[in-house]
């Protein structure tokens, strides 16, 4: 078994002892509530939306379960580039309820 495994393992079990468990109909893979390691592993199990979100030409920034998208646009493409972030943020949505995860933004 790899140590970087193991360590995580290791990590998960400990925090399982000594944490309470958040429980959902759809999760991503468990991580103790309030653990330090817990953001991270949502993080790395998030990672795949950034490709969904530059297909658009759009910027994101991500921290833990917070996102912004951002999009230059001037006065003359403003309906364009509007119409661009409604499609991406359909587009992440769709993503985000693919992977049992629920989404909080625009309607």
């Amino acid at each position: 078994m790899d140590v970087p495994l193991s360590w995580l393992q290791s990590y998960l079990k400990a925090e399982a002892s000594s944490s309470r468990w958040a429980s959902t109909n759809h999760m991503p893979p468990k991580s103790p509530q309030g653990s330090v390691l817990g953001p991270v592993l949502f993080a790395v199990y998030c990672s795949p939306i950034v490709d969904v979100i530059a297909h658009y030409g759009v910027q994101c920034h991500q921290y833990v379960d917070d996102m912004q998208l951002r999009l230059a646009m001037c006065a003359k493409n403003t309906p364009a580039g509007l119409s661009v972030l409604s499609e991406c943020i359909t587009d992440v949505r769709q993503w985000y309820l693919r992977n049992g995860l629920q989404f909080w933004g625009p309607e």
